[in-house]
């Protein structure tokens, strides 16, 4: 029988390789990240479920409307800014895209990050600062939006001018 020091307890956890760490988080940090809207689209249908004859605003009416200001405002910023950071980083490390798309992550992560506190100011949506003014609701999410599509944009020159070195190649002989 072997010593006790050298049995197996329960199964072996093996840590994530260094070089895949970055990219653990920023898979984390989706993940999270789409849970919340997830769970936020949801109490807006069931409250529109709840009256269906359409009279009822889901982001400020009914008993779970507060809850819903904090997913779509508050939390989804928190969340939003761990993922473009670990974004960040995944770029600027891995190098694989041009540095301001990293560099631009980390801008709109502080920008997200700027309006966290915003739950504390009302639920006034006219206002530019508050748990649903259009400052934390539209500005933000157009600002992650423009980012993804510069990003996209970003991928498909690189992928092209990777390929288009790829064709001039010339052949190797057989």
């Amino acid at each position: 029988m072997r010593p006790a020091s050298e049995r197996r307890r329960g199964p072996r956890i093996t840590p994530v390789p260094p070089d895949l760490a970055t990219v653990a988080d920023l898979l984390w940090s989706g993940l999270a990240y789409v849970t919340i809207t997830l769970v936020a689209a949801s109490v807006e249908a069931g409250i529109v479920l709840e009256n269906p004859g359409g009279g009822v605003d889901p982001t400020v009416d009914g008993p779970l409307a507060h809850a819903n200001m904090l997913l779509h405002g508050s939390a989804a910023r928190l969340l939003t800014a761990v993922l473009l950071t670990a974004a960040g980083y995944a770029i600027l490390r891995a190098g694989v895209l041009p540095r301001w798309t990293g560099y631009t992550a980390y801008a709109v992560a502080a920008v997200n990050l700027a309006f966290v506190p915003s739950l504390f100011f009302g639920t006034d949506a006219a206002r530019f600062y508050s748990a649903v003014g259009w400052g934390n609701t539209a500005l933000t999410a157009a600002l992650l939006v423009h980012w993804a599509f510069a990003v996209g944009i970003a991928v498909l020159r690189r992928t092209s001018a990777t390929g288009t070195r790829a064709a001039a190649r010339p052949a190797r002989p057989a």
